[in-house]
């Protein structure tokens, strides 16, 4: 946690550990005790992958945020980011050294390499859910398992139109406040269509948070090769953030 709410890297944290007092307190650690290493953490988050833990602790801390009745049970916002991953370069042999799990996707006239994280929050900004993925899969790949338990309201960009999924979740009773775009053969969104935009935009800024939040914690590429350590680490930012978030909740 200390290394995700501060943006260190493996030896910056074994760094602090050794110099901040108040980071020793946090994790335990006596004056005199031994501080473990960078080595220390690599071991411990391929303990955790090895033991199928990639979810264990971002789940464990939202079981802990609903008994405190912090997450909003009412209303889900989905949104979804590219993460991307370095393009590597060509060896002597021909071969690359380019991520092999990571994918190409484009978004507007640009290509984009590495994964994708996609997100639901409460309109409060906490994620309850999420899947982290390679970046080839459509954004609306993964939003009807992530408001699958929804019983009131979904809101999302237009990225995510789609009027079999809408009338899916009118039958359900929730409302699906889902940013217009224009359809083939209009002209222009009506009046009621662009005001409805400007609602369902203000409401849905709110799942932008967590990831404007990883990105000033350095959260702008992946740090690792594969699936699993990359999914592994969006967990435990996910766990960060929920936890960063709380405390500006509880003490509001």
């Amino acid at each position: 946690m200390l290394q995700r709410w501060f943006g260190l890297s493996d030896p910056q944290l074994e760094e602090q550990l050794r110099d901040r007092i108040s980071f020793r307190r946090f994790v335990g650690l006596g004056l005199n005790e031994p501080t473990p290493d960078e080595t220390s953490l690599v071991v411990f988050r391929r303990r955790l992958r090895e033991a199928g833990h990639e979810r264990t602790l971002s789940d464990t801390v939202k079981q802990h945020l609903e008994k405190l009745g912090l997450i909003l049970k009412s209303g889900t916002l989905v949104d979804a980011t590219i993460v991307e991953a370095p393009r590597g370069q060509v060896r002597d042999d021909g071969t690359s050294t380019r991520d092999p799990e990571a994918s190409y996707t484009k978004k507007g006239e640009r290509s984009y390499h590495g994964y994708k994280a996609h997100i639901a929050t409460d309109r409060r900004g906490l994620v309850k859910d999420y899947r982290f993925a390679t970046a080839k899969p459509h954004d609306s790949r993964y939003i009807d398992a992530l408001i699958q338990e929804e019983k009131s309201l979904v809101v999302a960009d237009s990225a995510y139109m789609d009027q079999e999924r809408e009338e899916r979740l009118r039958q359900r009773g929730v409302c699906f406040g889902v940013v217009k775009r224009r359809v083939r053969g209009q002209a222009a969104l009506s009046a009621c269509q662009q005001l409805l935009n400007r609602v369902w935009a203000s409401v849905r800024a709110i799942v932008e948070h967590p990831f404007a939040w990883m990105r000033n914690m350095g959260y702008r590429k992946v740090r690792y090769r594969g699936l699993r350590r990359n999914a592994l680490d969006f967990d435990l930012l996910v766990a960060a953030y929920n936890l960063k978030r709380s405390f500006s909740l509880l003490s509001a």
